[in-house]
C-alpha cells in the first residue's frame, strides 16, 4: 500500500550553531531511520535533540527488532512526531443530566467542550447508528481516535490560539455530524460526508493564520499511514504551499497520492 508523508524542514538564515546542530542532527537521525528500512515520517528539524541523538545510537538490526517496537514509538515520540506517542484513557467529568447515551448533542455543549470526554460523542453516534460498520467505521476509527489524541496529546503542546483553534475545530467536525448525518445514513456515507468537513472546519476556525510550530505539531500528530485523513492534510498542506511560494526554499513539502 502507498502511504502520504510530509516533510516540514525549517532553514534558519542566521549563523546560531545551536540552530544548525539541531537542523543536522535530527536530519541526520530521520537518514539513518531511512536508511535501516523503516518508513516514518522524517523528523521535524526542530526535534527534540536528545531523542535524535539515541536514535542515531541505535543500530538498524535494533531498529528493526519486533521486540524493541514499543521502545522505538516512545523515542519517536520523545523526537516530536506526535502520531507515534501513546495516549491515555479519557478520565473527564459527565455533563449534568447526562446519561448514557441521551442526546448525543449533549457532549457538544459548553463547558464539556473542553474536556476530553467531549470525543465520547462519537462512540454515542456510533451506538445510535442502524448500520454496524464492518470495514472502517469513521466515528471510532477516525472521530473519536484523533478527538482523543488531539484533545489529550496535541493540544497542550500549542500555543495559545493554537489551543484556541484547537477547541473551536474540534466542535465544528462534530456539529457538522450533528447537522448533516443521522442513524439511518450507512457506514460509507457517514465517512463520504464526514470527511468533506475537514477542508471547511480546518480554514474556518483558523488553521492557516496559526503559527508555523503549531503548523508541524498539528501535522505530525496524523499517522502518515492513515490516507483517509488525506483531506486534512491537503488543507494544510495548501498553507504550506502559499508560504512556500512566498518564502522559496523555507519549506519542503512531499505528498504522495495514495492508493
Amino acid at each position: 500500500m502507498k502511504y502520504f508523508w510530509f516533510v516540514l524542514f525549517l532553514w534558519s538564515c542566521g549563523s546560531d550553531t545551536a540552530v544548525i546542530e539541531e537542523k543536522s542532527m535530527c536530519i541526520q537521525a530521520s537518514e539513518h531511520i531511512a536508511s535501516c528500512g523503516i518508513e516514518v515520517t522524517p523528523l521535524p528539524a526542530d526535534c527534540d535533540l536528545g531523542g535524535a541523538a539515541e536514535i542515531l545510537d541505535i543500530s538498524c538490526a535494533e531498529l528493526n527488532n519486533p521486540g524493541k517496537a514499543d521502545f522505538f514509538s516512545k523515542v519517536l515520540c520523545r523526537t516530536g512526531l506526535l502520531y507515534t506517542c501513546d495516549v491515555d484513557e479519557c478520565i473527564g467529568v459527565q455533563p449534568d443530566g447526562f446519561t448514557q447515551w441521551g442526546d448525543c448533542a449533549d457532549l457538544l455543549v459548553s463547558p464539556v467542550d473542553s474536556d476530553c470526554r467531549t470525543c465520547d460523542y462519537y462512540r454515542c453516534k456510533a451506538d445510535q447508528r442502524e448500520e454496524v460498520c464492518t470495514d472502517v467505521d469513521y466515528y471510532i476509527d477516525f472521530g473519536q481516535r484523533y478527538c482523543h489524541r488531539f484533545a489529550q496529546l496535541t493540544e497542550g503542546k500549542l500555543s495559545t490560539a493554537g489551543q484556541e483553534w484547537s477547541h473551536r475545530v474540534r466542535i465544528c467536525l462534530m456539529q457538522f455530524v450533528e447537522d448533516n448525518l443521522d442513524e439511518t445514513d450507512t457506514c460509507r456515507d457517514i465517512k463520504q460526508e464526514a470527511l468533506t468537513s475537514h477542508e471547511f472546519c480546518y480554514e474556518t476556525t483558523g488553521f492557516c493564520e496559526l503559527p508555523l510550530t503549531d503548523w508541524l505539531k498539528i501535522l505530525t500528530t496524523v499517522d502518515p499511514f492513515d490516507v483517509d485523513l488525506k483531506s486534512v492534510l491537503l488543507t494544510g498542506l495548501q498553507c504550506l504551499k502559499s508560504y512556500s511560494d512566498e518564502n522559496p526554499g523555507i519549506l519542503e513539502t512531499d505528498l504522495d497520492d495514495g492508493p
